[in-house]
């Protein structure tokens, strides 16, 4: 077991020395769609119940 143990480190460990690029990050715009029907959730309580109601309708 710790043969194994001894082995499976230096695999791990293998791809941290590789220099791999995640690709390009996006660039943000600053555009955002406002939804006037989503002002109403000014509080964490709101948005909570609101997260919750509709997770509750899109499961039954």
């Amino acid at each position: 077991m710790k043969f194994l143990f001894v082995l499976l480190i230096p695999i791990l460990a293998f791809p941290l020395f590789l220099n791999i690029s995640p690709g390009e990050v996006p660039i943000y715009d600053k555009k955002e769609t406002f939804d006037p029907s989503l002002s109403r959730l000014n509080s964490t309580q709101k948005i909570i119940d609101f997260a919750d109601s509709s997770a509750n309708i899109k499961s039954c």
